[in-house]
């Protein structure tokens, strides 16, 4: 069913887009909260599916280093 809803109302390149902006998000100007919010939606629109560890460490990648290290 979730298939099937995804053919009918998303355009076929959308998991793409949603896995680019993903690989590409960058803290700028928002805040963690704004940034955590972001990646999971981008996380599960990608379905992406990989061990907690290198998930971890491309997250922390993602916040600007000052916060990354606290």
């Amino acid at each position: 069913m979730k298939k099937l809803m995804k053919a009918k109302f998303l355009p076929e390149n959308h998991r793409q887009e949603a896995f680019l902006d993903y690989h590409n998000l960058s803290q700028w100007n928002m805040t963690v909260e704004e940034v955590i919010n972001e990646f999971d939606k981008l996380y599960m629109s990608c379905d992406v599916v990989e061990e907690e560890e290198p998930v971890v460490a491309w997250f922390l990648g993602v916040l600007k280093p000052k916060i990354a290290d606290i």
